[in-house]
């Protein structure tokens, strides 16, 4: 028994089940528009840190996977 569990009475959660629930969190954020600022930062991280070599590429499967729309991270013509 651990300190924490044996002086404030703490149970730990099971490693498998904290996977789980960080996973199931992590997915239905990327649809939830409430933390859409936050994913859109990560998606633009990710794209620009990995040297992506076709962008265009990973937000279709992006879009595609999450039922998304990132059309405003791509190039538009200027008028």
């Amino acid at each position: 028994m651990s300190k924490a569990e044996k002086h404030l009475n703490w149970t730990p959660t099971v490693w498998t089940q904290a996977i789980n629930s960080t996973v199931q969190f992590y997915e239905l954020a990327m649809k939830d528009e409430l933390w859409r600022t936050q994913r859109d930062e990560i998606i633009q991280i990710i794209a620009s840190q990995l040297y992506l070599s076709n962008k265009e590429q990973a937000y279709e499967a992006l879009e595609k996977i999450y039922d998304i729309d990132l059309g405003y991270f791509r190039p538009h013509d200027e008028l």
